[in-house]
């Protein structure tokens, strides 16, 4: 569930969320999948980004990956217009134990094409338009030869058209083997 504030108005959306991300132990090329869909009020919120760039697993405690790409986001009936934007992501991972891993995600966005009202919507970074702040960890960890899978809870906060999305986010947490 995330609560959004847009124009003044609060809404409860429902709804979910795909992060798909990689930071390699050998090379350095990275890519990164993130998507959400939620129900709101009249209409729907969409977003999906698509990142590709650098990353490394570190010493096998810690994982950076920093990315940029194309991004799509909008809200069907929900007076959020819809706008194509670049994205450039810095990720942080803290392979804190066999079981616990921490994560960390900033992506400020700046507008390419779309409605105007998207423009300068950051307010903790004015020089962006956009904003997603991505918090969480995942435990439990089930290990195949290259990926490993755990329970991910987290928090996001994203600002976006001046308004502001915070939520928590359960799911299934997919790591690079340190």
């Amino acid at each position: 569930m995330t609560q959004a504030r847009i124009g003044g108005q609060s809404s409860r959306l429902w709804g979910g969320h795909l992060s798909l991300s990689t930071m390699p132990r050998r090379g350095l090329l990275s890519w990164g999948i993130d998507m959400d869909i939620a129900k709101g009020g009249k209409g729907w919120f969409w977003d999906g980004a698509l990142t590709y760039g650098v990353g490394k697993i570190v010493r096998r405690r810690i994982g950076f990956r920093l990315g940029a790409g194309i991004r799509g986001s909008g809200w069907t009936k929900g007076g959020l217009g819809s706008a194509l934007s670049v994205p450039v992501e810095l990720a942080l991972r803290v392979y804190a134990t066999r079981s616990l891993t921490l994560q960390v995600a900033l992506r400020p966005s700046w507008q390419v094409a779309g409605a105007d009202s998207r423009k300068k919507g950051s307010t903790l970074l004015p020089f962006a338009d956009e904003l997603c702040l991505t918090a969480g960890v995942v435990w439990g960890r089930r290990t195949t030869r290259a990926m490993e899978v755990g329970l991910f809870l987290g928090a996001r906060y994203q600002e976006i058209g001046g308004g502001r999305f915070m939520g928590l986010v359960f799911g299934m947490g997919y790591l690079n083997k340190p």
